[in-house]
C-alpha cells in the first residue's frame, strides 16, 4: 500500500507500450472494455485501455484492493472520482494521455487536474490562441522565438486544461477568463479564481517536469510542499522528487 501524506502530489508516467497486456487487460470493467471496443482505431483503443488499466492499478495500491474492485461515478460535467464506499472519496486523481505519454495525479482531500501534450506543430495557432488565452498568456507565446512558439502555446494550454479539470466544470468555464501565466524563472504559481472563470478556491498551479518531447501542467487546490514523481512499472517504480517553489 503506497502511503501518500497530505501535503503531497504523486505524479505517475508511463510510456504507452505497443500491445497491451492481458494482465491490464482483466483490470479494466466491463463498460470500459465495451468503450474500448468502439474505438475505430487500434491505436486509439490501446490508448484509452492501457491508460484506464494502469490508473486501475495504481488506486489499487493506494487503496489495498484489487483494481477491478473500484469504482468510478461522474459529477455533472463528466468528470470521474471514486465511489464514496470505504472511505475511497478521499483519495483525489486526475488522468491524462498524448501521444505516447500517461500521465496520472494522486492526491489526498483535494482537487486535482492534470493535462500532457506532445510537442508538436500547432496550425492556425494565432487564432486559436486569440480565441482561448488571455492578451498576457499570448504576448508571452508570441515574444518566443518562433521555433519555441508551439512549446510555450502547448505550455500554456496544458495550465488551463489542468485547471479547468480541477474545478470539475469542463467547457462551462471559458478558457479566455482566467490567466496561468507563471512569471519567468518559476515553475509553480498561485492563481485566484473568481465569478465567471474558475471559483473562490486559490489553486497551486505547476509546471511538471517530463520525457524530452512532452510538456504538462498540474492545478491542485490549496498549498503543497511537495511532488513526487515516478515512473509506473507492474511491480516497482523509480521515483525522483522536487519540492515545489512558491
Amino acid at each position: 500500500m503506497i502511503n501518500l501524506p497530505l501535503d503531497e502530489v504523486h505524479i505517475w508516467w508511463a510510456p504507452q507500450p505497443s500491445t497491451l497486456s492481458p494482465e491490464l487487460e482483466t483490470m479494466l470493467s466491463r463498460d470500459e472494455c465495451d468503450r474500448a471496443a468502439r474505438f475505430q482505431f487500434a491505436e486509439h483503443r490501446l490508448a484509452y485501455q492501457f491508460a484506464h488499466a494502469i490508473l486501475r492499478d495504481l488506486l489499487s495500491r493506494y487503496l489495498h484492493c484489487t483494481p477491478r474492485d473500484i469504482r468510478f461515478e461522474k459529477n455533472a460535467f463528466g468528470k470521474p472520482f471514486l465511489h464514496e464506499r470505504e472511505g475511497f472519496r478521499p483519495l483525489e486523481f486526475n488522468l491524462s494521455h498524448a501521444g505516447s505519454m500517461v500521465l496520472i495525479g494522486v492526491c489526498r482531500g483535494r482537487r486535482i487536474g492534470i493535462d500532457v501534450e506532445k510537442i508538436r506543430p500547432i496550425k492556425d495557432i494565432s487564432a486559436i490562441a486569440e480565441s482561448n488565452f488571455t492578451p498576457r498568456e499570448r504576448a508571452f507565446i508570441f515574444q518566443q522565438h518562433p521555433s519555441e512558439q508551439d512549446k510555450a502555446f502547448l505550455r500554456c494550454w496544458t495550465r488551463k486544461e489542468a485547471s479547468v479539470k480541477a474545478v470539475g466544470k469542463g467547457l462551462s468555464i471559458p478558457l479566455n477568463s482566467f490567466d496561468t501565466l507563471i512569471s519567468d524563472g518559476l515553475r509553480v504559481g498561485l492563481l485566484e479564481g473568481g465569478p465567471g472563470s474558475l471559483d473562490d478556491t486559490i489553486w497551486q498551479l505547476s509546471d511538471l517536469d517530463l520525457p524530452e518531447g512532452y510538456v504538462a501542467a498540474l492545478a491542485v487546490e490549496s498549498r503543497i510542499s511537495r511532488l513526487v514523481y515516478q515512473e509506473w512499472h507492474t511491480n516497482e517504480t523509480n521515483e525522483r522528487e522536487r519540492q515545489p517553489s512558491t
